[in-house]
């Protein structure tokens, strides 16, 4: 893509969004859409990606139209600001209609569905369009790091919650503390700053919540904590990459673990939609080691 076309693109955005009269939860839709589009790697990929999803789809096309009107090669430049007048105007019109029919919340379900959809199709391709499988980067490793193994063993064996019944809001409080710092470390995983350290500390609370979900019957919960295990296990063994996409899944593990516990009244089926798609991929790759 030209700088040109991203530099144009950019400019319509925000000459169209100065059009709007934004409230607070628009303003973080209008910055999340910003993020999405010019942060990316490809501003086209980004929107032949939204023009496929229902609430985004005329807002993309709209983008796309200014994407084709500047990336000719037989651009008139003496109509260019015209153009530019149209474009900004029909972008505004679009993104008005998206901020008024969407709130905060329901907003962040598009994207997530956005990136669901990246996991299962733009993950799962070589260059010559035979499916892989998820995320996958073989490192192949001739040991199974028994001392891990051990060390998991060890954690949970000599710690002093699970040596003794713990009453729900003691469970409650124990995993919901726990999931900032989990969070936390996702957070590093897709900055590069982390360590083993943090790996191996992260695992001994994953395992002992997850424990202690078993002994309270949440079924669901002790999946989200095996999940979110393997997951880091798959990156310490560098069988995983660490991206966006692999980050948002195991993250969808969290949120859902949260919502449980606290009793949530909203729809948390996309993140666990999203959240058991990575258990099933994570699954095939154990099997495969």
């Amino acid at each position: 893509m030209k700088e040109i076309t991203k530099t144009y693109l950019e400019q319509c955005f925000n000459n169209a969004v100065n059009e709007l009269h934004l409230k607070a939860g628009q303003v973080e839709i209008i910055s999340k859409l910003r993020e999405l589009l010019f942060d990316s790697e490809s501003v086209l990929k980004e929107i032949e990606r939204m023009k496929k999803n229902t609430e985004l789809s005329t807002f993309a096309i709209r983008l796309n139209e200014a994407y084709n009107f500047i990336e000719s090669n037989e651009i008139d430049f003496s109509s260019v600001s015209h153009h530019f007048a149209e474009h900004s105007e029909k972008l505004a019109q679009s993104l008005k209609k998206l901020i008024d029919e969407f709130d905060w919340q329901n907003f962040q379900r598009i994207v997530a569905r956005l990136h669901e959809l990246e996991l299962v199709n733009s993950e799962s391709k070589t260059e010559n369009g035979e499916p892989v499988e998820f995320m996958l980067d073989y490192q192949p490793t001739e040991n199974d790091n028994d001392e891990t193994l051990e060390m998991k063993s060890n954690f949970i064996l000599d710690d002093e919650l699970l040596q003794r019944d713990i009453s729900f809001d003691e469970y409650k409080e124990k995993v919901l503390d726990s999931i900032k710092n989990m969070d936390a470390l996702l957070n590093d995983l897709q900055n590069g700053n982390y360590s083993d350290e943090q790996i191996m500390k992260c695992l001994r609370t994953v395992e002992i919540n997850k424990t202690l979900s078993e002994k309270h019957n949440f079924d669901i919960i002790t999946r989200m904590h095996q999940t979110f295990e393997d997951s880091l296990r798959l990156i310490q063994k560098n069988i995983i990459k660490i991206n966006k996409q692999l980050v948002y899944a195991m993250r969808s593990c969290l949120i859902v673990i949260v919502a449980i516990i606290k009793d949530k009244k909203v729809d948390i089926t996309e993140f666990l939609k999203r959240a058991e798609f990575l258990g099933k991929e994570i699954e095939k790759l154990k099997k495969g080691n």
